[in-house]
């Protein structure tokens, strides 16, 4: 049996960069791909595709976290076969949301997931892990 490291800060010199190239794929229309799990969070937590691109658009979308490809767990069990990036932003009615956003391996992007952060697992600014869960040993 072998460990990986799940490293919740993975390529975090590139986040700014990457952060602008997505609010302005998003801002201008292009398109971005909605897993059918993000579709059913969306729904379960009572939010609206512009709920959540309001994020994007109101300028208090961030990345606060950064997955290696299998090092996230996504649902079911299974890891992420992407890059991925967990954004934080507060919504046009002030909800604070968590948004689990993929880079495809041929540059396109993809909505995983949508929460509410809790305070089990992050600091009082919902964007700080508690020390607790930064570096979690992921079964390969």
């Amino acid at each position: 049996m072998s460990f990986i490291i799940k490293n919740h800060l993975y390529k975090e010199s590139q986040w700014n960069d990457e952060q602008s190239l997505i609010k302005a794929h998003i801002q201008t229309g292009k398109r971005v791909i909605f897993t059918k799990h993000f579709r059913d969070s969306l729904e379960d937590r009572a939010l609206s595709v512009g709920e959540v691109y309001s994020i994007f658009k109101n300028g208090s979308a961030e990345i606060i976290q950064g997955h290696a490809p299998g090092t996230y767990a996504i649902g079911g069990g299974s890891l992420n076969s992407d890059e991925v990036r967990v954004f934080y932003g507060k919504t046009k009615s002030g909800k604070t949301i968590h948004i689990v956003f993929a880079i495809t391996s041929d540059g396109k992007y993809k909505f995983v997931t949508v929460y509410y952060p809790s305070l089990e697992f992050f600091e009082n600014d919902y964007k700080t892990l508690r020390s607790a869960f930064c570096f979690t040993p992921v079964k390969s």
